[in-house]
């Protein structure tokens, strides 16, 4: 078919229903050559038409269009072409062929030709029952694909045929309506899986996807690289608690009764390292020698894990699967301590700090006066020293305390405290018992007895005695020896 507009020409010939195959030419445009060239338009309407098997020596085994210094610009809607000689189908010259709701090979998009319309599907499988007949197979892309604003004003009621052009209210692209069962066809993919995600180890990952077509009897199978994934059936990738042992790139395949959809792939990088949060401790101040606990939230870890605690000098490791993380330690040293904790898991860790302030223990010291050795029935003053507030153990507060009237060794201890922190200290009061001296026999006048001085074992006495005229036995308890002095030995005789 050559339509000639050129030479301020104007060629614009409607083609509805209609079926160019098997066409050739020696030269160009095998069905159809539009020429427009030199001022003139050429611009054919082809609705619901297949151009099937035709060829050309030259360009254009379907169609060749010239537009030099004129217009060539053919629009197709609702055709088919197919094996019209590959990429050399369609051949534009100074001209464009805009293409809508059209079944092509991919081979056919070359230099001119429009495809940003809408509508228009790729197939590599021929639409059509034979290579000598344009009626389309069962499982045909074309059915149900023409542009949904066509109307029989457009193309009529009934198709090349004399079949009802429109059945069930679908319109199908081509020059004949196919008329049995439709199968479910997948048509296009309209939600692709996102390009690709990091997740923490643990997260649950869903990727859906959509798909559209004729039907919904649609099946879905997602692929783990080259391999399926068992129970992965629907539109929608689900990996809960992820590990890095499901990182990758995953794709799902789209099945219906008549063919099959392959997606883009979604890759997936799952990170292992854990995770601590909320490290700190019950009490941030404590005293030298009480117990630190220590809590923390643990996160993304499998399983066991083992954690570290130090602040340099006192440390603890362990394993645990808890993660609500609680260990204590017992406080040591003073002042500001930084404590770690180190969270190791997978062949990864992390680290978290917080600060805690140990306060030393008073030292405490005890001072008697006179002395921590007094004779029976004597007192003594004991003074507490190293911290700012005292309780003895008589439960006294004073200080310092008058122990009074002691008759006994007695042991004594006080609790010094400073800044909450306590410490306590014992002393051990010792007594001594005072000599005696008794006298044996009987006399006459008066005598006394003082103590003296004491050498050892020996206490000596001074006895005043006067008109005694009985012997006189004198011994002391706790001594060894009584040694009158010579002032009264004489009247001791």
């Amino acid at each position: 078919m050559y339509n000639d507009g050129r030479l301020s020409g104007v060629s614009i010939p409607v083609l509805t229903n209609c079926v160019l195959q098997g066409n050739s030419a020696a030269g160009h445009g095998g069905a159809m050559l539009n020429n427009g060239s030199s001022n003139g338009q050429s611009i054919p309407v082809l609705t619901n038409c297949s151009l099937q098997g035709n060829s050309a020596a030259g360009f254009g085994g379907a169609m060749y269009n010239i537009g030099s210094n004129g217009v060539s610009s053919p629009v197709v809607v609702n055709c088919v072409l197919w094996d019209n000689r590959g990429s050399n189908s369609v051949v534009n010259s100074s001209a464009t062929v805009q293409l809508r709701y059209s079944l092509y090979e991919p081979v056919v998009v070359t230099t001119g030709v429009d495809i940003t319309g809408p509508g228009n599907l790729t197939t590599t499988t021929s639409p059509f029952v034979s290579t000598a007949s344009t009626m389309l197979t069962n499982c045909a892309l074309a059915i149900g694909s023409a542009d949904p604003a066509t109307t029989s004003a457009t193309v009529g009621t009934t198709d090349l045929a004399g079949n009802a052009r429109f059945t069930n209210g679908r319109l199908d692209i081509g020059a004949y309506q196919y008329q049995g069962e439709v199968f479910d066809q997948v048509r296009a993919i309209t939600v692709q899986p996102v390009a690709g995600t990091a997740v923490s180890a643990g997260t649950s990952v869903s990727i859906p996807v959509s798909a559209t077509g004729l039907g919904t009897s649609f099946s879905y199978q997602w692929y783990k690289g080259v391999a399926l994934l068992s129970g992965q059936t629907s539109a929608t990738l689900s990996l809960p608690m992820t590990t890095t042992a499901d990182e990758g790139t995953y794709r799902v395949v789209i099945s219906s009764s008549c063919n099959s959809l392959t997606s883009t792939t979604f890759s997936l990088t799952v990170d292992a390292t854990p995770t601590v949060a909320g490290f700190t401790t019950l009490d941030n101040t404590v005293c030298a020698g009480s117990p630190i606990t220590f809590t923390a939230t643990v996160g993304i870890v499998t399983g066991s894990y083992t954690y570290t605690i130090t602040n340099g000098t006192s440390t603890s490791i362990g394993t645990t699967s808890n993660t609500s993380f609680s260990q204590t330690l017992t406080a040591s040293g003073s002042g500001v301590q930084t404590f770690t904790l180190t969270v190791a898991d997978n062949g990864a860790s992390a680290i978290a700090s917080t600060t805690v302030t140990v306060n030393a223990l008073p030292s405490l010291t005890v001072t008697a006066s006179p002395s921590l050795v007094i004779t029976a029935g004597g007192s003594v003053n004991l003074t507490a020293s190293g911290a700012d507030q005292y309780v003895w153990s008589n439960a006294s507060t004073a200080n310092p305390l008058i122990v009074s009237n002691v008759t006994s060794a007695t042991v004594l201890s006080v609790t010094g405290t400073t800044g909450g922190c306590s410490a306590t200290a014992s002393v051990a009061v010792s007594v001594t018992q005072p000599a005696s001296v008794i006298l044996a026999g009987t006399a006459t006048g008066s005598i006394s007895a003082c103590a003296g001085t004491a050498s050892g074992n020996v206490q000596s006495f001074t006895v005043s005695a006067s008109n005694l005229s009985a012997d006189l036995v004198a011994t002391a308890r706790r001594v060894s020896r009584f040694r009158p002095s010579r002032a009264v030995a004489s009247d001791l005789r």
